[in-house]
């Protein structure tokens, strides 16, 4: 069985605790569940964006506070928030806000005009790489987002050029902790891969393997303001297709998340019965949605191709059609495309333009019966989370041979999962998974109180298919 392995040579794990005490994200979900914070929609605590925060900080892993932008000349990064109105102390209190309900704080980077420009100058790079980080300090965050797009000139090499900034942003960033004592996230947002746009040149096989934790991909704007014809921003089926190709890579699939649009557009057409546009389409959120059907005594309609709400209606003569996302649309998306997949989740563009009842869809499809704290949870996280084990089945116990000087009598902990056990020794530097043949031999011996003792090392798999894992006490091949 071969093991997939994610590179975190730069990675201290968390010093050994009581897996009461709180992690810096939590692990309620089996995915992760991520959502972007314009500045638009924070307006320091008093935004729609931010009141959704709050309302569903249960359901939410991360935040990633949309407001930074990359100067490709110098390097230099501009928080485009503190220009209309919002204030560093209010992101610090924010920051402070979700780390004691254990939710995740990044922050994104920005450049959508002179992506390759930037990427061409290692100096601009480095001396963007050593302001991200100290803009982590400033305000706490625990990680970064980069969301580089457009490329107005597509030179075949920016795509190595990319790698490597990522590559190079990864490790800096990883030599770093927050304040408990985890390495800081570094998130890569990319378009997919589709035969439209100038985001092309990325090698998703590259930037999997790198040192990076997670990629968003944006799987949606298939119809966008610009579309011949009204459709969904992200058809069912067009998003199957995205998550098709991320499978087809020779990357781990589990560090792709997908980007899932909590709006859509609205389009003037030619007639209720051609959908040809005749103008420029306008983002329609949930919300606005409501208002233009009630205002227009409109009817919710569902597109069984794509999978999405539409409605339709007149004003001063002329017929728009307007495409939007809602519960239904969302759990579609889920149960069709995610959770038959490895992908790790999803993250929202944006905080406050969902569906309500979106909510309680994400809960009955990612919750976890049984949390996954500390040790074991950062593990759990860093190898894939619900996208490579699965769901826990049973809460986090004592583990290993009596040890009366440890924490708990017992020589460590465990914790089961669908696909797999993940083990921990109290004072190892980090907790490891066993899963597979190598775990059926390795209960069948006893597991961790038995010969073998803990695990101290990652499965590896030879050309010939055999996996071996070291244990403290042996080697089990299988």
């Amino acid at each position: 069985m071969a093991v997939v392995l994610l590179v975190i040579a730069a990675m201290t794990l968390a010093t050994a605790q009581e897996p009461t005490d709180a992690p810096r994200i939590h692990y309620r979900l089996s995915r992760t569940v991520a959502a972007w914070l314009p500045w638009w929609m924070d307006k320091n605590g008093d935004g729609d964006g931010w009141k959704d925060i709050e309302a569903h900080a249960e359901e939410i892993d991360e935040v990633s506070f949309f407001a930074f932008a990359a100067d490709p000349e110098t390097g230099d990064l501009t928080n485009e928030g503190l220009d209309h109105g919002m204030t560093s102390q209010s992101i610090v209190d924010q920051v402070g806000w979700l780390h004691t309900r254990d939710v995740a704080a990044l922050f994104t980077v920005t450049q959508f005009n002179q992506v390759g420009e930037m990427l061409s100058d290692p100096a601009r790079l480095q001396h963007l790489i050593n302001t991200i980080v100290a803009t982590t300090v400033t305000y706490g965050f625990d990680g970064v987002d980069i969301d580089f797009e457009d490329f107005k000139v597509v030179d075949p090499d920016d795509a190595s050029r990319y790698t490597d900034f990522i590559e190079q942003l990864s490790q800096v960033m990883h030599l770093h902790h927050d304040a408990a004592g985890f390495p800081l996230i570094v998130v890569a947002t990319v378009l997919p891969h589709t035969d439209r746009g100038t985001f092309n040149f990325v090698d998703f096989n590259a930037l999997g393997t790198s040192d990076v934790d997670r990629i968003r991909v944006m799987a949606y704007d298939e119809f966008y303001p610009g579309s011949k014809t009204a459709g969904a921003s992200a058809p069912a089926p067009w998003v199957a297709a995205v998550a098709t190709y991320l499978s087809s890579v020779s990357a781990p699939q589990w560090k792709f998340v997908m980007g899932m649009p909590g709006y859509g557009y609205r389009w003037p057409v030619v007639s209720a019965d051609d959908w040809t546009t005749t103008g420029k389409g306008i983002s329609t959120t949930y919300t606005t949605a409501q208002t233009l059907m009630a205002a227009h005594n409109a009817g919710r309609n569902w597109s069984d191709d794509q999978r999405a709400p539409y409605f339709s209606y007149s004003d001063a003569g002329q017929t728009w059609i307007g495409f939007y996302e809602d519960a239904e649309s969302w759990q579609t998306k889920l149960q069709t495309v995610l959770l038959p997949s490895r992908l790790n989740g999803i993250s929202t563009w944006a905080a406050g333009f969902e569906d309500p009842n979106s909510w309680p869809v994400i809960d009955a499809n990612l919750a976890t019966e049984f949390p996954v704290y500390g040790v074991i949870g950062d593990c759990y996280w860093w190898y894939g989370g619900g996208a490579r084990l699965g769901s826990p089945v049973d809460k986090e116990i004592n583990s290993g041979s009596p040890a009366e000087s440890s924490p708990n009598g017992r020589a460590g902990r465990e914790q089961d999962f669908e696909n797999g056990n993940i083990y921990y020794s109290w004072g190892a530097e980090r907790a490891y998974v066993v899963d597979g043949a190598v775990l059926a031999a390795y209960k069948a011996a006893g597991g961790s109180a038995g010969k073998y003792g803990f695990p101290v090392s990652d499965a590896s798999t030879a050309a010939n298919g055999t996996t071996k894992q070291q244990f403290e006490h042996g080697v089990i091949t299988e």
